[in-house]
């Protein structure tokens, strides 16, 4: 649930300002930044990164799968890569 605490901390470019999410186009919280970065950092270590990048897709689908009362084998995670 987002609170003004979580929305300081996750959101700091809306500080002092009031904004409408049209559904359009929002403002990433800054944990897409960090996700991001790492994802790059994994990239920048060629085949050695598909390790931690595993690992992370992995945990997305543990987490996911508790969100919603399931087995992690129920939850696919389907790359967008052509």
């Amino acid at each position: 649930m987002l609170t003004d605490a979580t929305r300081a901390r996750d959101f700091p470019s809306l500080d002092g300002m009031v904004y409408l999410n049209t559904a359009a186009e929002g403002i990433p919280p800054l944990a897409v930044e960090e996700a991001i970065g790492q994802y790059v950092a994994d990239k920048r270590l060629g085949m050695d990164g598909r390790k931690p990048h595993f690992a992370t897709w992995e945990a997305a689908r543990k987490q996911l799968a508790g969100a919603y009362g399931m087995s992690e084998d129920d939850v696919s995670i389907c790359s967008c890569n052509w």
